[in-house]
């Protein structure tokens, strides 16, 4: 996410607090921060996105990218 640059802080919480979200991560380079949602099916996904997290108005952009799979360390 690409969020107001003197926002990043409480616009963090607003995700984290979210049933779905797992994490939130605060991060340097093209983003601002990096959210880890969970979600049972793509419709609960496209609800989240494009719904609720739409609506935190310090948000600019989001980009939305699947992992098919998580490889073992």
């Amino acid at each position: 996410m690409n969020v107001k640059r003197d926002k990043t802080g409480e616009t963090a919480e607003l995700p984290a607090a979210m049933a779905e979200i797992s994490e939130v991560y605060s991060v340097g380079g093209a983003y601002d921060l990096i959210a880890i949602a969970r979600v049972k099916s793509n419709d609960d996904l496209a609800e989240l996105v494009t719904e609720r997290l739409a609506k935190i108005a310090a948000i600019d952009k989001t980009d939305t990218m699947l992992a098919f799979r998580a490889l073992p360390t």
